[in-house]
């Protein structure tokens, strides 16, 4: 070998191992991930390549081929490198299928895809795909199991841009403000009217809102999660623990059966007023075409029933609760609905548990008629409450922000269970802001003919997942002092079905009460409820019924 060669030869060999030193210290280029912007509760995922599943947080990166699942009232948003984001329903699971496509297989539950303009995104179920070319598409698949009424096929529904909506045996082209459905054929039906995008599952508020990007909402009782628990729980006919729990200083007890906040009934003792409930799983339909109605389309109607009973210390009611709703042109919801009942030793009675119209322009509702307030975290009683869980005829302005919701309502009437009793009214006042998780609520109440009062509640996950805290305390419109302290209990909803609160209230003039309230999911529409008091030198009363819903409203 001369030395031309050897030199040579050398050169290849410094410049070789150079390139590998160079490569080896040269940081790997990490492959895309997406990424949790929110969470609403039990939120948990699988990463690629592992066994297990883990909580999840705000900031997960998401490999291609990681899971993620919502649990029970839950929800999250996933976004991707280039803006797009999914949004998960309660009791969803999807597959992250590819990162730079914006590709998702959905197992089960629904997902809300908002997609970035100029790109694509495509969401794959277990018959059907649909390829959103656009802003904003709707994909509901078959639900979870333990869901009830269940969806076993794939529909989709577009409110800006379109989607090819396809399976093995077609497809249609899914446009504005449209819908399809697979067909018992396993073919996608053709392209019809989807609900108008101010409402556009069709419900008063979509599954989606409260879910808010860079948050983790941990708390049930006065959240998001906790106002979706109580929009589910008044279709069943409302009554309150206050009724027979109150005791005036004179010492007589009334007691009020409150229907849906309208009195349907008197006696005395026992615990004979209950928080009837359900927390059934939101559920979405096709919208058939829409009618016209004075120059404007009518979307609808959807409708509900529920059929409740109770038996507790000292006697016993049940009745039946209808409802139905529909949509007039983009912007205005309107509801109404009747509720019969009966303490099952008297005639039977009737009232108009809600009438009202709601009409929405962006981040703004005003509503007014017959309408229920469910704002705030107690639960079980309004004893130690400023204006909580109540029915009220009046209107009502509400706006919900990012980081903020406002609530103003001027109240014409509304039952009076505990100030003066008898018929009341006046103007209220809200704001709520998150909290560390949780959230804090500042309230005004201007009592007319009686004076003002202020409270301040607050939810605090203590140990997320596990135990919230929710207290209120303040002053109502005649000068007595009020609190409220109570125990939500996550795990045993997410694990169990069974929605456990505790609480003590007070509040001057009147006796303290220990309470428990606990709803039970069961089969087939079916909710257990069950509940127990102690008002201080008293016994305890327990009371235990069921309930069962039927129909699409929720």
């Amino acid at each position: 070998m001369n030395s031309h060669t050897t030199t040579a030869f050398r050169q290849i060999i410094v410049l070789t191992a150079a390139a590998l030193l160079v490569a080896l210290a040269w940081p790997a280029v990490a492959a895309p991930t997406a990424k949790i912007t929110a969470i609403v509760l039990n939120v948990t995922h699988r990463p690629a390549g592992q066994d297990s599943f883990v909580t999840s947080q705000v900031g997960t990166q998401l490999a291609v081929d990681s899971r993620v699942r919502t649990g029970r009232r839950s929800k999250c948003e996933i976004k991707f490198p280039n803006g797009t984001v999914v949004r998960m329903a309660p009791r969803s699971e999807l597959v992250i299928k590819s990162v730079t496509g914006r590709q998702v297989k959905l197992l089960s539950g629904q997902v809300l895809a908002n997609v970035v303009k100029g790109s694509g995104a495509q969401v794959e179920g277990a018959v059907a795909t649909a390829a959103v070319r656009g802003t904003q598409m709707l994909f509901q698949g078959p639900t979870a199991p333990e869901v009830y009424p269940p969806r076993e096929r794939e529909q989709v529904s577009v409110w800006d841009g379109e989607a090819v909506f396809s399976t093995d045996v077609g497809s249609t082209t899914v446009g504005h403000q449209q819908q399809s459905g697979v067909g018992t054929s396993g073919a996608p039906g053709p392209a019809s009217p989807s609900w108008p995008s101010s409402f556009p599952t069709g419900a008063l508020t979509p599954w989606w809102e409260g879910i808010k990007g860079g948050t983790a909402v941990q708390s049930t009782p006065g959240t998001t999660a906790g106002t979706d628990f109580k929009q589910q729980v008044i279709g069943s006919g409302q009554a309150d623990l206050t009724a027979g729990a109150i005791t005036p200083p004179t010492g007589a007890i009334e007691v009020i059966v409150e229907g849906a906040g309208s009195a349907a009934a008197s006696g005395s003792g026992g615990a004979a007023g209950l928080l009837l409930a359900a927390a059934p799983q939101a559920f979405g339909s096709l919208q058939s075409q829409p009618a016209s109605a004075f120059g404007r389309n009518f979307y609808g109607p959807r409708s509900r029933l529920d059929v409740y009973g109770l038996l507790c210390n000292g006697g016993s009611f049940g009745g039946m609760r209808a409802r139905a709703s529909g949509i007039w042109g983009n912007d205005l919801y309107l509801e109404v609905g009747g509720q019969i009942n009966s303490d099952l030793s008297e005639e039977w009675h009737t009232t108009l548990s809600e009438g009202f119209g709601l009409w929405r322009a962006g981040e703004f509702d005003i509503i007014a008629g017959r309408q229920h307030y469910l704002q705030g975290p107690v639960n079980n009683c309004s004893l130690g409450s400023l204006f909580s869980y109540t029915t009220f005829d009046g209107a009502r302005l509400r706006y919900k922000g990012r980081n903020a919701t406002v609530d103003l309502a001027w109240i014409d009437s509304y039952d009076r269970v505990i100030v003066a009793g008898g018929e009341g009214g006046g103007a209220l006042g809200r704001l709520s802001l998150p909290l560390y998780g949780g959230q804090i609520g500042f309230n005004y109440f201007h009592e007319r003919g009686v004076g003002d009062g202020e409270s301040v509640d607050v939810s605090y996950p203590v140990r997320p997942g596990y135990l919230d805290f929710y207290a209120e305390v303040g002053e109502d419109a005649a000068d007595n002092r009020l609190t409220t302290c109570g125990f939500y209990f996550p795990n045993t909803y997410q694990t169990l079905g069974l929605d456990l609160f505790v609480e003590y209230a007070e509040r001057d003039g009147y006796d303290p009460m220990w309470s428990a309230v606990g709803y039970q999911e069961m089969d087939k529409g079916w909710t257990g409820v069950f509940a127990v008091r102690r008002i201080q030198g008293g016994d305890w009363d327990g009371a235990v019924g069921a309930f069962k819903r039927f129909g699409n409203l929720d």
